[in-house]
């Protein structure tokens, strides 16, 4: 069972080749999702990637009973609020942004890295990769508000500034609908170079 998700492409990344809509299966918000989860520090390796694999069946299983798919409206809907909510919410928007940025700039799924919490407390972009030989960095949000998209956008876009030496810094904020909330699911991608 798959559904296609509607793509905003914002006006600060006119250069790129955005499809209007990302067909999504269920299997896909625990498989990109699973990026949510940060590799302890005694297990990074240089196969994190399967290390990360290999806990897709948790994410599963604590999740999938939250997520309901509603074919006739296209929208990924949560059955949850409180602080499940908020933990799918962070999953389906890293899932969907994750999955944006791989259909969009042909990444490398493999090679999607954590970017490091700074010591310096400066804001940062959650995942990193590598695009036409260069960097790329990406910041990945849910929420089931349509109100907090705008506010969503200008953190990401807090987030990029300071960081001249990345050429490709891009943004994706996930929107899909709530308990009681129906404004439907779609996928901002804001920022470009």
């Amino acid at each position: 069972m798959s559904i296609k998700v509607e793509i905003i492409k914002g006006d600060t990344c006119n250069e790129l080749k955005v499809p209007k809509a990302l067909g999504v299966f269920k299997e896909d918000i625990f498989n990109y999702g699973i990026f949510h989860y940060e590799i302890p520090p005694d297990k990074l390796s240089d196969s994190n990637f399967e290390y990360l694999e290999s806990k897709i069946p948790a994410y599963v299983g604590m999740y999938e009973d939250y997520i309901d798919f509603d074919l006739s409206r296209q929208s990924i809907k949560s059955k949850t609020s409180g602080e499940s909510a908020k933990n799918l919410s962070e999953i389906v928007g890293i899932a969907l942004g994750l999955k944006s940025a791989i259909q969009i700039f042909g990444l490398n799924k493999k090679e999607i890295e954590n970017i490091p919490i700074s010591t310096k407390k400066e804001k940062r972009l959650d995942y990193k990769s590598t695009y036409n030989g260069s960097e790329i960095h990406i910041e990945t949000k849910g929420t089931t508000r349509k109100s907090n998209v705008k506010t969503m956008i200008h953190d990401i876009h807090a987030k990029k500034a300071g960081k001249e030496s990345i050429t490709h810094k891009y943004g994706f904020v996930t929107l899909f609908d709530g308990l009681n909330k129906n404004d439907g699911t779609k996928i901002y991608v804001k920022i470009g170079r």
